[in-house]
């Protein structure tokens, strides 16, 4: 989902699923501890236990993002490897390793960077699928940020807990993922769509698109949203040193 790969550690986690390495770094479990431990509450729900649903939440969540990137890696012929990490998690492709591999040209490059958001998207919906048969087809009473439908029970069971807070985040973050700044994945849907149609100036222009919505997402979401609003400007500062390293100027 974001910035490089950071370095490996003798804490880092390490397992295979669906015939892709995956490594855990421990920076992981810190943000998603941070963001995660009000996740899953309720007034009959053990703290603790409320905690460690919410980190394995964005484990399960973010990793099934980067598994719909590699997957969609695989199509192309490209093996790759997957890394949670403190801002998210990367599918990296590996180049040299006994088989074909190749560079994506544009569309199948958009194919890749969609496969990430819609698989994160999907399985949040097939939790509100779920959430609204266990509960007797109860109706959202509201919606996060517009578009994320929370659910109310007279009786928050952990379960129900789990799958509320579990639809907030796939749907949350794979929605904010498909804003056009770059490195996120709608950054680089927009990079390659401005590269076909304009190969000459396409990046130069994808990063001033960059530029304005991570400035615009900073503003919307300063009052609300702090942690939100720095990394968006964060971004916007990053995209500007890019255009900057490249000696080119977005006017």
């Amino acid at each position: 989902m974001l910035l490089g790969e950071p370095g490996r550690t003798e804490f880092d986690f390490n397992f295979n699923i669906l015939g892709f390495d995956v490594r855990v770094h421990p920076g992981f479990f810190i943000i998603s501890l941070l963001f995660g431990r009000g996740l899953v509450s309720g007034p009959e729900i053990n703290t603790g236990v409320g905690v460690l649903m919410g980190i394995g939440i964005f484990f399960v969540s973010i990793l099934v993002h980067e598994l719909g990137h590699s997957l969609a890696f695989r199509r192309f012929g490209l093996h790759s490897r997957i890394v949670l990490h403190w801002m998210g998690g990367l599918a990296i492709p590996e180049q040299g390793i006994g088989r074909r591999q190749g560079r994506l040209n544009n569309y199948q490059a958009i194919f890749v960077s969609l496969a990430g958001p819609l698989a994160g998207l999907l399985l949040g919906f097939i939790l509100i699928l779920i959430t609204q048969q266990f509960s007797g087809g109860v109706e959202p009473a509201t919606y996060a940020f517009g578009v994320v439908p929370i659910f109310f029970f007279e009786e928050r069971s952990l379960f129900l807990a789990v799958m509320q807070g579990s639809i907030l985040v796939n749907i949350f973050l794979n929605l904010i993922n498909l804003v056009p700044i770059f490195p996120l994945d709608g950054g680089q849907v927009s990079r390659n769509l401005f590269e076909i149609f304009d190969p000459h100036d396409g990046t130069r222009k994808s990063l001033i698109l960059s530029m304005a919505a991570a400035v615009l997402c900073g503003v919307l979401a300063y009052q609300g949203e702090p942690f939100i609003a720095i990394f968006c400007f964060y971004m916007a500062y990053q995209n500007y040193q890019t255009l900057s390293m490249s000696g080119q100027r977005p006017w």
